[in-house]
């Protein structure tokens, strides 16, 4: 394209990858979060393995910015004096019914600041049913993936089977959430910056909640893998401190031998107000294990807005049973008991 006679070639029309590929329109079912510094094929099997564990298929459309977004014409997607809310990023969360995050293999997912938005975003949700979700290839074998998943996957028969999966999830990953700062995030472009930081700084909680949930959310997905429960532990201690800072919706010890020292640190780290399902199945609770936990949701009140309790494969006894049902009566909340 050029100049031709004196008179500038109108420019060539530019459009978004999905433009060329879709025959219709495709309201997103899932928004992935993802940094550049993620290779396509890397991006490709973790959104297959995800496929697999969740049982979708074809017909389940994938908001992906890179090829949602007209590169050539991005003032479309990130209007330059809108607030954030206006931006393509936001429009596709809110209308999308889950995200996926796929962190690099070098963790430079967690330091820029359109994915520290994203997870902001899909964290301060005040949705149930809308799931955060990571997918990370192995360190050592490439081909091979590993998915935290909200509840089972396709293939995991109780929670057991879940933790027994999930365990393997790549510690380095792992410890780069748990040091997740949403004030060091960066971006290409300083006007992003500065209007992401300012919107999340506005959301309940502001930044500090928004980095204690994240770090939580990894901490309590990756229990099981940290081979111990001592609340002595740094690394407990630290992961207890970041639960009881957030604003954590789903708490899931599953499959992790909860000792008496464990749950009373537990009771002292419970989320509070945010808190809607509380699982501790296959935790090898015995008879009283879950009464300082009924006492402590108790105390809630009103407040309380839990709803899902599930305590499957443990040995409770009598008082714990007396103690469930006062927190059924005095919350007026809980639905769903297993």
């Amino acid at each position: 394209a050029g100049v031709a006679g004196g008179t500038r070639a109108p420019a060539a029309r530019t459009y978004a990858l999905v433009e060329l590929l879709a025959t219709g329109p495709q309201p997103p079912t899932w928004f992935v979060s993802h940094s550049w510094a993620d290779p396509v094929a890397s991006m490709v099997k973790k959104v297959r393995e995800h496929a697999r564990l969740k049982g979708y298929g074809a017909d389940t459309a994938l908001w992906v910015c890179a090829y949602a977004n007209n590169q050539h014409e991005l003032a479309d997607a990130i209007p330059e004096h809108a607030p954030t809310s206006e931006t393509a990023f936001a429009k596709s969360i809110n209308r999308s019914q889950g995200v996926l995050a796929l962190p690099d293999a070098k963790g430079i997912y967690f330091t820029r600041a359109w994915c520290a938005f994203e997870t902001a975003m899909a964290l301060s949700a005040d949705r149930d049913d809308f799931p955060y979700e990571v997918a990370a290839a192995d360190p050592e074998d490439v081909n091979k993936v590993h998915v935290l998943v909200d509840g089972l996957g396709t293939g995991d028969a109780d929670a057991e089977d879940k933790a027994k999966r999930e365990k393997h999830f790549p510690p380095a990953l792992r410890d780069r959430a748990s040091k997740f700062d949403f004030e060091q995030a960066e971006a290409s472009r300083k006007n992003d910056l500065v209007r992401i930081k300012a919107d999340v700084r506005e959301l309940p909680g502001g930044v500090a909640k928004v980095n204690a949930t994240l770090r939580a959310l990894y901490f309590v997905a990756t229990f099981a893998s940290l081979g111990t429960v001592d609340p002595g532990d740094a690394r407990v201690k630290t992961g207890l401190q970041y639960v009881a800072d957030s604003a954590l919706r789903k708490l899931h010890f599953g499959s992790v031998g909860l000792s008496q020292a464990f749950v009373s640190a537990l009771v002292r780290s419970l989320p509070g107000a945010s808190l809607r399902e509380l699982r501790l199945d296959y935790c090898e609770l015995g008879p009283g294990g879950f009464v300082p936990i009924a006492d402590a949701l108790e105390k809630l009140g009103a407040s309380c807005a839990l709803h899902t309790v599930s305590l499957i494969a443990n040995r409770l006894g009598d008082e714990d049973a007396q103690a469930l049902a006062r927190v059924i009566c005095v919350t007026a909340t809980v639905t769903r008991l297993d």
